[in-house]
């Protein structure tokens, strides 16, 4: 009796060590997930892939740039990042400041500096920050639902 007793305590305690382990290995896949859904969406934005910057956001996304009206869906914030044409968007020192995960969501703040200027002109560089929220899509992975950045430049002029 002790010994089945004992049988099914320890397969007791290994299914929920499994279960608790498997959690955590999804989380580790989801964030290395995310942190390449990151990459690669910083990385469209420096070399100018405008396709690829615009095909990061979820259908559903809104961008909040900051001084400007928000922008709602994945066709509109597309159309505002493939406009400009002679147009250059760069973005350097960002430094991601933190990075959160729960299940289909996770959110990011950064801070760096951009520049928007004509591609004839030289780049004059703002430092801002911005809040990034993600949401996992089968199939699709990870996809910037939210995107929202504002100033760090003083008010006073």
């Amino acid at each position: 009796m002790w010994l089945r007793r004992l049988t099914l305590g320890w397969l007791c305690f290994t299914a929920v060590m499994a279960a608790g382990c498997s959690t955590t290995d999804q989380d580790d896949s989801r964030l290395s997930e995310l942190e390449s859904a990151i990459q690669a969406f910083y990385a469209a934005v420096e070399v100018g892939d405008k396709a690829a910057h615009a095909a990061m956001f979820t259908d559903s996304a809104i961008m909040m740039p900051n001084n400007g009206s928000l922008i709602r869906g994945k066709e509109d914030i597309g159309e505002a990042v493939m406009s400009g044409e002679d147009w250059v968007f760069r973005i350097r020192n960002l430094r991601h400041v933190e990075i959160e995960l729960s299940g289909d969501m996770a959110y990011t703040v950064n801070e760096y500096e951009y520049t928007w200027h004509h591609q004839d002109a030289e780049p004059v560089w703002h430092p801002t920050k911005n809040i990034h929220i993600w949401r996992y899509q089968t199939p699709g992975g990870w996809k910037l639902h939210l995107d929202i950045w504002n100033s760090s430049s003083s008010l006073e002029g």
